[in-house]
């Protein structure tokens, strides 16, 4: 199923509607079997994010920075990583999750929103973002970006994440990506099973051919070997000529030598 990774504050929130809408996203997350990945924090709303979850499931998975390590001392966790600094966190959480969702946090968190956004836009991962706009607290944010617009530094179709008003819009979202996965699952697993079939005709045809081509080695060395043995009788033919032209010659020079005899 899903692997989401949840980035938000290490700090509790003055403001309930924050605590309201961390809760509905672990329950949401939870109710449609994901894996929760988080930063490893216990404390804040990112330990309250992992306590809600793990109301209803355990798959919760922690990638933790060297500096934070202590954070994992009594995580209660299916899996958990340290890495050695944010960067790395952050490049292991764009391969391996299909989508990060964006609660209120402190610097940490928009580093993270920052990061996921400018990785996505290079083309370096296609996880959905989704920004969870609890009472309006990122307002300020998209604010800065309409001014970054309006001073040609930025496009508006730089922005590669979705914005909702509340956690409870969360769950349209979550069903079109989970639906989306498995049509991506059923088109790899179809691709699979294509390949494995061309390679078992590949494999059928083969024999034919390397039979065919045996017949022709065979027919080649049967021909070579009639060769030789034509060669080979031809070779004694001349040698019996030879021995018996040799045989031959001393007859004729005596018959000349009693001729001469004969004479005198």
């Amino acid at each position: 199923m899903l692997r989401v990774f949840i980035a938000l504050g290490k700090q509790m929130p003055k403001e309930k509607v924050f605590i309201d809408d961390v809760q509905t996203v672990a329950k949401l997350l939870a109710k449609y079997g994901c894996t929760m990945v988080q930063g490893g924090a216990k404390i804040g709303l990112m330990g309250l994010a992992v306590q809600e979850f793990q109301k209803y499931s355990d798959d919760v998975v922690m990638i933790v920075p060297e500096a934070y390590k202590s954070d994992l001392v009594g995580a209660n966790c299916k899996e958990s990583y340290i890495v050695e600094g944010e960067s790395d966190r952050m490049r292991i959480t764009i391969h391996t999750c299909d989508m990060m969702i964006v609660l209120p946090g402190g610097s940490g968190t928009l580093a993270e929103l920052a990061y996921y956004n400018e990785t996505r836009k290079s083309g370096e991962h296609n996880s959905r973002i989704v920004v969870v706009n609890s009472k309006g607290f990122y307002n300020k944010l998209f604010k800065f970006h309409k001014h970054q617009i309006k001073h040609g530094l930025m496009k508006a179709e730089d922005c590669k994440f979705d914005v909702i008003k509340t956690a409870k819009d969360l769950e349209p979202i979550l069903q079109e990506v989970i639906t989306k996965k498995k049509e991506l699952q059923m088109e790899e697993q179809l691709k699979k099973q294509k390949e494995a079939s061309e390679k078992v005709e590949d494999k059928s045809k083969k024999p034919v051919k390397s039979s065919s081509k045996a017949n022709e080695i065979k027919i080649k060395n049967q021909k070579n070997s009639s060769k030789k043995k034509d060669n080979k009788k031809n070779e004694d033919s001349l040698q019996k000529k030879s021995s018996a032209n040799k045989s031959v010659k001393p007859k004729s020079s005596s018959s000349k030598k009693s001729k001469s005899v004969k004479n005198a």
